[in-house]
């Protein structure tokens, strides 16, 4: 048994999380002298953690102890390493194991033919993820494969992500998952050349039906004014006191229900009169000052 036909048998499901756990010692000594070698290197970089955000992907120890202690590390890695994995026939790693590998070698050496496969496997992957509605896998790989195609230039690759995009914002899928549908709506927003006009209509139903979840409201406006600010509009101040009008609105219907929601009330009143300030309003502030007060007592 060589190694790919390994990894095949352990890593079987294609979006199966990562484990050192996977790859066991029975199973390393089925494998010859380099092969057992690749397996090593291989173990340690399934123990991995990875923070991916909108620009970048920062690989780290799974775990580090209060006395410094630490599982495996990319700095652990050695050049003799880099060559191993730089040899693998990625067309035969398992498409988890294969986005990982790909990534590392990008991130850490810059290999840029690397890089292509790289931003392929996750854009593969986060097809399977999003086929499978799990928004939290399918979100950061869409992310990190929408960061390694603008910084290699893949336009290809890129405009076939945007096609995605721009049919997700045309169906039903925009308003099935509120968060997911702001998080990704964010992501496209910070790239330059990208139209965000079809946004607005999107952003706004997210806001009608969801009147009663102010973490959605307050996440939907701070997405409109990054639109504005983006395409140089002058609405910012309008839709900060569209907002300020919610948090009273808001405000005043959960003590009007329960009295018990005063100190939460307090919280939306504040909100509002800090914007109501900011946005050239002190007189709505004053008033809200004392609705404020009132609830206070």
């Amino acid at each position: 048994m060589n190694i790919y036909q390994l990894l095949s048998r352990i890593i079987s499901n294609k979006k199966f999380e990562l484990s050192p756990s996977l790859f066991t010692q029975k199973d390393r000594e089925k494998l010859d002298e380099n092969d057992r070698n690749i397996f090593d290197i291989l173990k340690d970089i399934s123990s991995l953690g990875r923070e991916i955000h909108n620009f970048g992907v920062v690989f780290h120890p799974m775990f580090v102890m209060a006395n410094g202690q630490r599982t495996f590390s990319v700095d652990d890695l050695t050049d003799d390493d880099y060559n191993l994995l730089k040899s693998i026939d990625f067309d035969k790693v398992p498409l988890s194991l294969r986005t990982l590998v790909a990534d590392i070698l990008w991130t850490q050496k810059k290999e840029f033919a690397v890089s292509k496969i790289a931003a392929e496997a996750y854009w593969e992957l986060f097809l399977l993820w999003y086929e499978d509605s799990n928004a939290i896998g399918a979100l950061d790989m869409i992310r990190r494969d929408v960061c390694i195609s603008r910084q290699t230039k893949q336009n290809t690759l890129y405009s076939r992500i945007c096609s995605w995009f721009d049919d997700f914002l045309l169906n039903d899928s925009a308003n099935s998952d509120d968060f997911f549908s702001l998080r990704i709506m964010k992501l496209f927003v910070e790239q330059k050349d990208y139209n965000i006009s079809p946004l607005f209509s999107v952003i706004d139903n997210i806001i009608r039906i969801n009147n009663d979840n102010p973490l959605k409201i307050e996440q939907s406006y701070e997405l409109k004014t990054r639109c504005f600010h983006k395409m140089k509009k002058e609405d910012v101040i309008n839709n900060n006191l569209s907002l300020a009008k919610y948090y009273v609105d808001f405000a005043g219907k959960i003590v009007q229900e329960n009295s018990q929601d005063a100190i939460r009330a307090v919280n939306f009143f504040q909100k509002a009169i800090a914007l109501y300030r900011n946005n050239g309003n002190p007189q709505q502030a004053e008033k809200v000052h004392k609705r404020l007060v009132m609830v206070q007592k």
